[in-house]
């Protein structure tokens, strides 16, 4: 499951990937969901209590890493330092990179890039983090079908 939290919306992109389940969880305290990803929007703010299996977060927005003991942490932003970039872009597709492996619900998942089209109204973080949600739930196979 992948889970949302601040101002980010994955609604729209996922959908269109036939991804569910998937949910908003802002403004919670508590959050036990050892088999989902949590994706940070700006302004987000991580529950006290936090037991997820990855966070993927916006390198530009700053994420305290004190309360993620035992997740994955998966960096998104345009430099190479961060485990999700991107490595071009045009006026029709957007090419998503993953710069390290990562582990996932079922193993671990190698650099790889993937290119995809566009769609109006998603920002480059939107992308970057469905496509790092998708490969830690080892449903990167689904990430075929956008380009």
């Amino acid at each position: 499951m992948i889970i949302t939290t601040g101002k980010v919306n994955l609604t729209g992109l996922l959908a269109e990937l036939g991804i569910c389940p998937m949910m908003a969880a802002d403004n919670i305290t508590q959050l036990y969901a050892d088999r989902s990803v949590l994706v940070l929007g700006r302004g987000a703010k991580l529950p006290e209590k936090l037991s997820v299996f990855a966070v993927v977060a916006d390198a530009d927005e700053g994420i305290n890493t004190e309360g993620l003991k035992g997740s994955a942490v998966v960096t998104c932003g345009m430099g190479s330092r961060n485990t999700v970039s991107v490595s071009s872009r045009t006026a029709e597709r957007i090419t998503l990179a993953l710069n390290r492996s990562i582990p996932t619900l079922n193993g671990a998942c190698d650099p790889m890039e993937l290119p995809v089209s566009l769609r109006e109204g998603i920002s480059d973080y939107e992308y970057m983090a469905a496509f790092a949600a998708l490969l830690l739930l080892d449903k990167w196979h689904e990430l075929q079908r956008c380009g």
